[in-house]
């Protein structure tokens, strides 16, 4: 794990902050980049904690603090690519 991801892992967990990944460096755009986010596919909670590096709670977090756009269908939240793309960028 590389330490800019680390570095949000543990800023999160702090009081439930939830920061933007854009000041954490180049490294941790690149790393994720290369996951290939589909702009038009629709991912789950499970999906984006395995883009991101990052639990399940973490990414439920982002949701619920309105960090990223998604839509609960049937009890579960989806994500589309373009709003995880929209948070990279943000």
């Amino acid at each position: 794990m590389n330490n800019a991801l680390r570095k949000f892992q543990i800023y999160l967990g702090i009081g439930g902050s939830v920061i933007s990944l854009a000041g954490l460096g180049y490294n941790l755009w690149k790393s994720i980049s290369k996951k290939d986010v589909n702009p038009n596919q629709v991912y789950s909670v499970e999906d984006l904690a395995k883009i991101l590096e990052i639990s399940q709670e973490e990414v439920l977090k982002l949701i619920n603090n309105g960090r990223i756009t998604a839509q609960e269908i049937g009890g579960k939240y989806k994500i589309l690519g373009n709003n995880i793309l929209s948070f990279l960028h943000s």
